[in-house]
């Protein structure tokens, strides 16, 4: 409802990758039903939230403000926790909307997008697609932060308050002990990979989100490995 169905991307996960092949494909007619949520369970429904949280932090301070004002509501049920998360995807709706339609081809801003996925999707595969995306998705989020911080784009309180959110989500945000080696491949074949650099969407408080950032892949493996364990 948030993501895949807005912006036209179709792509299949292979075993060496996560959508290695697809294409662009507008749909005639995206229809978001809150109620088919009420359906999922648990696990589907907080990992789609990622997503949520994603698009927010693109977006700005008040989408932001907003997730953490409805954060328990948004994993109830009830009238309560439907009209959280109606308004959830409004928001987020919103926002890839207006990104899509300025940048189609994800030649410039749509890239902020993948604020999140390129470790994320990389965690996703090695986990042998055992995570849920959503899952893979959250990890992603705090591993760009991360990265962003030790890059000087971010200060520690904008890593803080992401994981913060997410974990009110119900979302786990720990690295899953995946080493640089485990994930080198993954990250080789990414779809945004450029030679030997991974481009990486990093971010600083709600609203200050790149358009992806070049970083050597050796970089951001000698991180992960720092992670491990913590």
């Amino acid at each position: 409802m948030v993501d895949s169905a807005v912006g036209g991307k179709t792509g299949i996960d292979r075993p060496h990758g996560k959508n290695l092949v697809g294409a662009f494909h507008q749909p005639s007619l995206v229809l978001a039903d809150p109620e088919a949520l009420d359906t999922l369970p648990p696990r589907e429904l907080r990992a789609g939230l990622a997503e949520v949280v994603k698009a927010a932090w693109i977006e700005g301070e008040s989408d932001v403000a907003a997730l953490e004002r409805d954060a328990e509501a948004l994993v109830a049920g009830g009238d309560e926790g439907r009209a959280a998360r109606t308004r959830a995807i409004r928001r987020a709706i919103r926002t890839k909307a207006r990104i899509v339609a300025a940048d189609e081809g994800e030649r410039g801003l749509r890239r902020a997008l993948n604020l999140g996925h390129t470790l994320g999707h990389a965690v996703e595969a090695a986990s042998g697609y055992a995570l849920v995306h959503g899952e893979a998705v959250a990890i992603g989020l705090v591993a760009a932060l991360r990265l962003s911080v030790e890059l000087g784009r971010a200060e520690h309180a904008h890593l803080e308050r992401l994981r913060s959110l997410l974990e009110r989500l119900g979302l786990s945000t720990g690295w899953p002990s995946y080493t640089g080696a485990q994930l080198r491949g993954f990250l080789a074949v990414d779809k945004k990979a450029v030679g030997g650099a991974v481009r990486l969407v990093t971010a600083g408080a709600p609203g200050d989100v790149g358009g992806g950032l070049a970083i050597d892949r050796e970089q951001v493996l000698s991180s992960v490995d720092g992670w491990c364990g913590g």
